[in-house]
């Protein structure tokens, strides 16, 4: 699937899906950004994350893996993470030396169903940009015991790519947002 596939299966989903749930067209729009981010750099869903800037703009929160959304799982955006960075420079992020780059290792050690267990090794950060502030970030990671077992090296022509992807989703993304926070 293309960029502007996936933009147009998410517009669809956005205006002419209205009777569902707008919970429910959420969650299916989330996992459909995250299938297509998956198969486009051969990760697992498990690997792929984006976090929304909160309501108040002060912190980040976990919206995808949708394990990481239940409950609080935001942190401010002034904490050291890379996240934050990408959010507040709205310039994205090769890291091929993730596990050497200072970040809040507490999310990793959260146990998610699935394959690809293992540290970040390496991680690509694309920013979110919408009207008004940055809406927040995109993350692709490569997860292994070491960096040779993580994975292919990320490239910039992949982050061009993603943040590509970031554009073509974020009206969705602001369409069918609920309240973070």
């Amino acid at each position: 699937m293309s960029v502007k596939e996936l933009q147009a299966t998410l517009e669809i989903l956005a205006k002419v899906k209205s009777d569902a749930a707008p919970g429910d067209r959420w969650k299916e729009a989330l996992n459909k950004i995250a299938a297509h981010i998956s198969q486009l750099f051969k990760v697992t869903e498990r690997e792929v994350a984006i976090l929304l800037r909160t309501d108040d703009g002060n912190h980040l929160k976990f919206v995808f893996p949708l394990a990481l959304s239940e409950g609080p799982n935001s942190f401010p955006l002034a904490s050291p993470s890379v996240a934050g960075e990408v959010t507040k420079a709205g310039r994205g992020v090769v890291d091929n030396v993730f596990a050497q780059t200072k970040h809040l290792s507490f999310y990793e050690r959260m146990k998610l169903e699935g394959p690809k267990a293992g540290p970040i090794q390496k991680m690509l950060v694309a920013p979110l940009r919408g009207t008004g502030l940055p809406l927040g970030v995109i993350e692709v990671s490569r997860k292994g015991a070491d960096a040779a077992a993580a994975g292919p090296d990320f490239t910039q022509q992949d982050l061009a790519v993603l943040t590509e992807i970031g554009a073509a989703v974020v009206p969705c993304l602001q369409q069918l947002k609920p309240k973070i926070l």
